[in-house]
Formats: structure tokens, sequence, C-alpha cells
């Protein structure tokens, strides 16, 4: 028995992480979570000028069978001729190969210019949500035998192996900027709800509800300048942070990027509980290159690492997470209706700064 529990320990070990993921309903979080901003926050949906897409692919602890994995692709648009954004994403998140959920949403926010260098985003998100479960991969109690182990057949029966639901999200994104001897700084302030609907989200078809989650964010921008003569920025240093609070849960995640276009990097620590020893730990390493093609299409290829500093440590191998960035700046909802009525753009506030890199 022991021999069948060290061979099997990390098959064992993503079973129960599996059934204590569904027993909180914890939401898939992105270490570079500022790349996925319509999932981050609905009032990010059109908060930067062209058409935007976003990619992410997530690979979490791999040395449990089957890992944990997430794949989303998101796009946005903006209309000046409507003072709106647009957007649409889908979302798959695997659980060790056990329960798979997906995820279509659409996202609209409402442009409000406060003035030249503010503007509010107030958006409001919709989704579809499936959820799958695939019993054959479960290993039940009545299953265990204290002599060869595994055996076959079991007499527990699931309820449901499907579950459907609808859900709601809401938020509200500021950016604001400032000129300061001719250097530019820009922020980006954002406060969301999820699951304003607390769908059931059980299997068993009793009234477990995903609870509500709160996410507050900041992202900046400030240029570091070495020449007094030479009013230009030569990189700039960006602090991030980012808070969710869910049924009593809370993560914390905080840092600082580096960035001289075209190249960034970045350092967080993320951990979930405050003032106690009782505490999960993560580094966060991320890196990218900011790239053109043509005056049409800017895009932004981004890495981190999340390194276990504490429970599973190093022997899950961390958790790998690429994401790609897609910006085609002249495209806009509605523009060639704006054009045909002769009608004047309402101007957003959009960050411009030398040699920046619009990470937010």
């Amino acid at each position: 028995m022991g021999k069948f529990f060290f061979k099997n320990r990390w098959y064992l070990l993503g079973i129960l992480l599996v059934c204590k993921m569904n027993l909180f309903a914890q939401d898939p979080s992105y270490a570079q979570f500022y790349a996925q901003r319509i999932y981050l926050n609905p009032g990010s949906t059109g908060s930067e000028s062209g058409l935007n897409i976003a990619a992410v692919s997530r690979y979490q602890w791999g040395a449990i069978p089957g890992g944990f994995t997430t794949y989303g692709v998101a796009l946005d648009v903006r209309s000046t001729r409507l003072s709106s954004g647009v957007g649409f994403m889908v979302m798959q998140n695997r659980e060790a190969k056990i329960v798979n959920t997906t995820q279509v949403m659409g996202a609209y926010s409402y442009i409000i210019k406060l003035s030249k260098t503010v503007n509010l985003n107030v958006g409001l998100a919709g989704s579809f949500v499936n959820k799958n479960l695939d019993p054959s991969k479960l290993i039940f109690s009545d299953q265990i035998d204290p002599i060869i182990g595994v055996t076959d057949g079991t007499g527990a029966q699931l309820i449901r192996q499907k579950i459907n639901y609808f859900d709601l999200d809401a938020g509200a994104l500021l950016k604001f900027g400032w000129t300061y001897r001719k250097m530019k700084y820009h922020n980006v302030v954002g406060f969301a709800t999820h699951h304003l609907t607390s769908p059931v989200v059980s299997f068993e078809n009793i009234e477990t509800k995903l609870p509500i989650r709160y996410t507050v964010h900041y992202g900046g921008m400030f240029p570091m300048n070495f020449s007094a003569k030479k009013k230009k920025s030569m990189f700039y240093l960006s602090p991030v942070f980012k808070f969710d609070y869910q049924a009593g849960l809370k993560e914390l995640t905080y840092g600082f990027f580096n960035s001289y276009d075209p190249i960034y990097i970045g350092l967080f620590y993320k951990h979930n509980t405050f003032f106690t020893n009782k505490n999960t730990r993560t580094l966060i390493f991320t890196g990218g290159y900011n790239g053109y093609m043509g005056e049409n299409l800017n895009y932004i290829v981004g890495y981190s690492y999340d390194f276990n500093m504490s429970g599973l440590g190093t022997k899950s191998r961390g958790v790998h997470e690429v994401t790609l960035r897609m910006t085609f700046p002249e495209v806009e909802l509605l523009k060639s209706a704006l054009k045909s009525r002769g009608s004047k753009p309402q101007k957003c506030y959009d960050f411009g700064g030398k040699n920046s890199i619009r990470l937010f």
C-alpha cells in the first residue's frame, strides 16, 4: 500500500486538488493578468484604441499527471462614434484532465471622457459557461484496496456530469496621466466584481454557489531620465498590483516592470494570507518583446514563470505562461459611419510616452 501511494502520489494529489478547487469554486488566475484585460475587468473593454487581440496559454504544475492548463483568446475594439468598446472572449480551463470548463464571454463598456488626460470606462460582461466532469479518471474510496491498490468498479454515482450556467461581471476602469518636465506619466486603476449571478456549480445538485469575486488592480508607467539636457526617458519603471477577494480567500500580487522599447522584464510576489506563517508564496519572473509589422500592427510576446516558495515548491515544476497581444491601431468600430456623417470622433486619452510599451 505504501509503494502504491508513493508511485501515484502526484496523481492522487491532482485528484485532491481538483476536489478542493471545485469545493471552493476558485477561478483561474493569470500571472500576466494585465494581458487578459477583459477577463480582469470588463471596464477594460475598448480602453485602448484600435482592434486588440490577446491570447494566453498557461500550464500549471507539470509534475501532476494532466496538469492544470488554461487557454484563452480575447478581442476588443473601440468606437469613438459611440464612445464605447465591445469585446469577446473564449477560455478553456482543464483541471488534471478531469474537469473541463469552457467560458464564452461578450463585453461592453461605455467610455466617459472626463478631460484630455482622464478616461473613465464602465463595463459589463455576460458569459455562458459549460463544465464537464470525466468520472472515468476519478478514484473513489471503495476502489482502494490496502493490498493490491486501485481496483476496477465503484458503487459511487454522480448525479450530473455537465453543468451549464450564465454569469455576469461588471467593472470600472480609470485611465489618467500627466506631464512633468516634458515627460509623460501614465496610470490605470480598476475595480471589478465577478459572478454577480452567483450560479450553482455543483455536480451533486446541491446549493453550491459560485461566490462573488472582487478585484482591485493598478498599473503605472513612470519615465526614468538620466539625461538632464535631453528631456527623453531612458526607460520606464512600472509598479503593478492586483488584489482578489472571493469568499474569504485572498490573493495579492504586486511587483514592478522595467521597460525600454522593445524589451520589458518584471518581478512579482504573490501570496494569499496576511500576517501569519500559513502563507502560500510565489515569485513570478516575467518578460517580453514589443515588435511592429509595419504601421498597422503592433505585437507583444510575453512569458512568465511562477516559482513556488512554499507548499509544493519546485517539485511541482512551477507554472509557465505565454501571452501574445496584437494591436491593429487603424481599426475602429463604425469608423465608416463616422466619416459619412461628417462627425468628429471623440478622442479618448491614450498614453503616448516615448520608448514606452503599452502594457496597461
